[in-house]
């Protein structure tokens, strides 16, 4: 029976044709030409020490920074101890980030309660290096897994008394970062010669299929990349609507090509 095979199709056939050596090689190739998404990512500026009671928090989980043999000011934060520079404090948060000790309890730092070791592990599927003096965060598999594409929905927020200790993207959701699942995506390309005609009227480029995104390039008849004009693009149905600026520079104007890439 004809029709689009779906992802669970596809994994199906991934695992079959990795059963084997010529399968395996089979695979490889199909895997290169396949879209791989985009992994979201973001980073913690921490060029400075933190102040005890600081946190930082990530999804579900608040990290707060103690001294040694302190206690968190809430149970259900995570701990972080101040170690004896900044440089080596990072280096616990993104152990508490990748949920790296094999206990999950800290030695040195109890909970405020009942003097239980309180706990350092995160939760959340991502996975955190370091990169300079900031701490960077990437959608993973795991806590400390293997980064993967995808777009969280994972809320970032910091109180750290140092003002220029931020994240890159603000107080906001990771999500904003524009990751992107990878999946079996279609992809159409047009390219159209553009005419004094078209540019009196807007332009519908259709596609055999409903786009959800889309790319654009304008060239002169001479293959000189066009800037950005005025002219707007927006999809309507299964195809992108052009409405020409004007058809005066830096607008689309007649003999240039436009090239329009749509995805499924």
């Amino acid at each position: 029976m004809a029709g689009t095979l779906n992802k669970d199709d596809k994994r199906h056939i991934q695992v079959g044709l990795r059963s084997n050596a010529i399968g395996a090689k089979v695979y490889t190739m199909l895997d290169e030409g396949e879209e791989q998404g985009v992994v979201s990512s973001c980073t913690l500026l921490f060029a400075n020490q933190p102040t005890t009671t600081d946190t930082v928090t990530i999804g579900a989980d608040v990290y707060e920074f103690v001294t040694a043999a302190g206690q968190v000011a809430d149970d259900a934060n995570l701990a972080v101890e101040i170690k004896g520079s900044a440089a080596l404090t990072l280096v616990e948060l993104v152990a508490g980030v990748n949920a790296a000790d094999a206990n999950n309890q800290h030695a040195n730092i109890n909970n405020v309660a009942d003097d239980t070791p309180a706990l350092v592990n995160g939760t959340e599927n991502l996975v955190a290096d370091v990169i300079g003096t900031t701490m960077r965060i990437r959608s993973a598999d795991a806590p400390g897994g293997n980064v993967v594409s995808g777009n969280p929905s994972i809320v970032l927020a910091e109180a750290i008394t140092d003002a220029a200790d931020i994240w890159d993207v603000g107080d906001v959701n990771m999500n904003t970062l524009s990751g992107r699942d990878q999946d079996n995506k279609r992809t159409a390309v047009a390219e159209v010669t553009i005419t004094a005609a078209m540019i009196t009227n807007d332009l519908r480029v259709d596609f055999p299929f409903v786009p959800v995104r889309w790319s654009a390039e304008v060239h002169t008849s001479a293959g000189v990349v066009r800037p950005a004009g005025t002219d707007a693009y927006t999809i309507g149905s299964s195809g992108i609507v052009v409405a020409f600026g004007g058809g005066a520079s830096p607008d689309i104007q007649a003999t240039d090509v436009l090239v329009l890439q749509a995805w499924s």
